[in-house]
């Protein structure tokens, strides 16, 4: 029997997203930097979602985390705060 030792994460990071209203995207594949396998993340607060690797160990996890927390930000992103900034709105 294959024990899934990450399952209680990956329905975590699922149950805030519901909550919250985000869309995730998950992907497999390897992604690579300057040769090297890298782990690769990725939100958007205007579109309320995020897009994450498989979570398969801690650092998958604290990613997806990561990247929900950046569009839980008060001001929904830095983008979203730099564009406000750009603008001159403010609160």
């Amino acid at each position: 029997m294959l024990v899934d030792y990450y399952k209680a994460e990956r329905d975590h990071i699922q149950q805030l997203a519901d909550a919250f209203h985000i869309r995730v995207e998950r992907y497999n594949e390897l992604v690579y930097a300057n040769g090297v396998p890298t782990l690769q993340a990725q939100s958007n607060a205007v579109l309320r979602a995020i897009r994450i690797p498989h979570i398969n160990d801690e650092t998958s996890y604290a990613a997806a985390v990561h990247e929900i927390g950046h569009i839980m930000h008060p001001k929904g992103s830095y983008i979203v705060s730099l564009l406000e900034f750009l603008l001159g709105v403010s609160d």
